[in-house]
């Protein structure tokens, strides 16, 4: 249950509004803070990637205002 939480906070982090980005991070922060040990498994799987493209967004978006 807890990687399906945090599956679903990274595939919210790669929408475009930014109040569902900054939710998906704050709960996926909260998610991390009591589950730890499901770090290395989200970073081999898609977790990486996602918050890479995550971080891609935001900064794109940011730069379009």
């Amino acid at each position: 249950p807890a990687t399906r939480v945090a599956d679903s906070l990274l595939t919210m982090g790669r929408e475009t509004v930014w109040e569902v980005r900054h939710s998906a991070m704050l709960g996926l922060k909260y998610v991390l803070a009591v589950r730890q040990d499901l770090l290395p498994q989200l970073l081999l799987s898609q977790g990486l990637q996602t918050q890479m493209s995550c971080c891609q967004v935001s900064l794109e978006l940011r730069h379009r205002t």
